[in-house]
């Protein structure tokens, strides 16, 4: 029996800038843009984050320091920060279940509830580069679809969402394939 990933505590910056801008409906933003939604997100507290700092040795430390949003203001200790500045002492990685929380309360209008039980964009990217290279692998029905997903879910994860939480999801990913197809 395949063991269940676990979750990631930590994300990269990189991951979060994007997912945040997208979020913002930014669609695709400039870089700058990018790293100055993700700034304000952390300035404003609801998600966290931390720095890693480079060892002597040239690697990074296992524990993190965590930011305060202070942090990402435009003057931290002295020294000025350009939002897009990288920081030269290590990485900075987001606190992923923050994230996760502000972009249901982002979805929702409103701060309250559980966090979504599962992430679908892992497995929206799997599809997402199989239909790219294999077009035609696409279903003709939205059935197939969802037939797709539950298996996705339960080869990766061994357990599936409800029929209802899948159907709801192909169905939206199905409706917009075929109007991108019709487009075309």
């Amino acid at each position: 029996m395949m063991a269940k990933p676990t979750p990631l505590k930590w994300i990269g910056e990189g991951i979060a800038r994007k997912t945040i801008a997208d979020a913002l409906g930014y669609g695709t933003p400039t870089a700058s843009q990018a790293y100055n939604a993700l700034y304000e997100v952390l300035r404003d507290g609801d998600v966290h984050a931390q720095l890693r700092e480079q060892l002597d040795n040239g690697s990074l430390s296992k524990k993190g320091r965590p930011l305060k949003p202070s942090f990402w203001t435009a003057e931290e200790g002295g020294k000025q920060r350009a939002p897009w500045d990288k920081d030269p002492d290590g990485i900075v990685e987001i606190d992923r279940p923050s994230l996760m929380k502000w972009l249901s309360a982002k979805r929702d209008g409103r701060r309250r509830g559980a966090e979504p039980r599962w992430d679908w964009v892992p497995m929206l990217r799997a599809f997402m580069a199989r239909f790219i290279n294999e077009p035609e692998s696409f279903p003709d029905r939205q059935a197939g679809l969802e037939r797709m997903i539950r298996d996705w879910f339960m080869e990766n994860y061994s357990e599936e969402p409800s029929e209802s939480v899948i159907r709801e999801q192909a169905s939206e990913l199905f409706r917009q394939v075929k109007a991108g197809k019709a487009d075309n």
